[in-house]
């Protein structure tokens, strides 16, 4: 978090900083597939 702290105190002279901590944990491994970005995933999929 020190270096966190450093950084955004660097930046924060070029104007608001907003810093945010992502916790995640991994997928099983998935073949990357073409053209399967979000616009064409299940859920966005077009009738």
């Amino acid at each position: 978090m020190r270096h966190l702290e450093e950084i955004t105190g660097r930046n924060a002279g070029l104007g608001p900083v907003t810093t945010s901590v992502v916790y995640s944990s991994a997928l099983q491994h998935r073949p990357v597939v073409a053209g399967a970005g979000p616009a064409t995933g299940p859920a966005r999929r077009r009738p």
